[in-house]
Formats: structure tokens, sequence, C-alpha cells
């Protein structure tokens, strides 16, 4: 059983409370909270770690626990026995492991990204060292065992890979001119594209790794054998 506890009356976290509902429909979040619930995930409100239970009192209750706090106040990872570093908790490497048995962390605590698609990606990965660390095999992280990307073009390959492509003018939203940099999210100096022009700039992409990552017969023969 998994559980997440939230402080807030919602959970969510910054994708619910930091995030403008222009750029993530609540909706959007509670269908995705929903589908995690359906995987049996309970969710405990109104629950502040530090106040309303210790780390200790998580570590009795569970065989390990995942730290994805936010970006943490100078002191506050001492104060509960693990070590950090002026970014954030330390972990070892990409198992996301504390100097704690059993306690990893990920996201804003341990790093000062601030992105939310960093912060979900390290509870991906998290994710496969916790299932590691509870199966009692050596923890190690997410194992990539095949790299589709393309590698470093060498003197007249990009030519040669840029004749099979044909050019395109950059797509800029109407208020963005091609010399400004874009602000900030949430800043609201920028409405961003339109659908029609979301899809235009899209088609500019240049696929630099195996457009059968997902499907390739050779991987699947060599995971086989």
């Amino acid at each position: 059983c998994c559980t997440v506890f939230d402080a807030r009356k919602q959970p969510g976290g910054m994708l619910r409370y930091g995030v403008p509902k222009k750029q993530l429909p609540t909706e959007v979040l509670d269908k995705e909270i929903a589908l995690i619930e359906k995987l049996g995930v309970k969710f405990q409100v109104k629950t502040q770690i530090g106040t309303d239970l210790s780390l200790e009192d998580l570590r009795r209750d569970f065989d390990a626990v995942f730290v994805a706090v936010g970006q943490l106040k100078p002191g506050d990872a001492e104060s509960m026995g693990i070590e950090a570093n002026p970014n954030g908790i330390t972990v070892k490497g990409k198992t996301y492991q504390t100097n704690l048995q059993g306690v990893f962390a990920g996201g804003d605590a341990v790093h000062k990204r601030r992105l939310a698609i960093r912060a979900v990606a390290d509870g991906k990965e998290a994710a496969v060292s916790i299932s590691q660390y509870l199966s009692g095999c050596s923890v190690t992280g997410p194992v990539k065992e095949f790299n589709t990307h393309i590698g470093k073009l060498r003197d007249g390959e990009i030519e040669n890979f840029l004749a099979c492509a044909d050019k395109a003018e950059r797509t800029s939203p109407a208020n963005l001119g091609l010399d400004q940099n874009p602000p900030l999210a949430g800043s609201g100096k920028n409405g961003g594209f339109t659908d029609r022009q979301a899809r235009k700039e899209a088609t500019r992409c240049l696929h630099c790794d195996c457009r059968k990552a997902d499907t390739c017969k050779l991987k699947q023969y060599a995971r086989d054998g």
C-alpha cells in the first residue's frame, strides 16, 4: 500500500497551487490523480510532515519513504536527520537514496530546478530504486538498456542530415518577436501558440533518435537472448 501525505486540503502540490489554471486546468489534474487512486494509492491531506507526522513515524509505519516536499528551508532536512547541501537533500546519484536507510528523496527537495516535468521524472526513477530496495536487490536505479539517440555528427554529415529536411520558418506567438526570449511561465506576458501554430511549429522538429525505439524487434531479440 502506498500513501501520499499532503499538507494542503487537496492533493497535487505545486501542480495545483503553483501553476496557473490556464496552463494546467484543475479538471485535468483531478483526472490524473483519480487514475493514481485507482491503482490503490491513498492520499492523506492536511498532514504536515514535521508537525503532524515525523519522519521517524513514517519510517516506523512504512517499508520505504520518498521525500518530495518541495524546496526546503535551511536546516529542515538536518532536523529530520537527513544530510543536505546548498541545493537541497543529498542523494546517492540516480538511486535517490539519502543517508537514512529506506528514505529516498527527489524533486525540488533535492535540486532547485523548479521544473514540474523534472520532479515527475524524479518520482518515476525513484520508484525503480524503491522497488529494488523492497525486493532486496542491489539499489542501482534505472538502467538504460539501449541508447537510441543519434551519434555525434562528423564533418559533412550534418549537411547530409539536413538535405532530407524541408526548410520551414520558425513560428512565434503574435506578441513575441523572434529576437525576444520567452517570458517566465505564469507571467501572463505570452499567450502561447494557437493550435494551428503549435502544429506548424512541431513539423520543424528534426528527429535525432530511432523512430521505432519502442517497437524495435532487434531490442526485443536482445532481451529474449
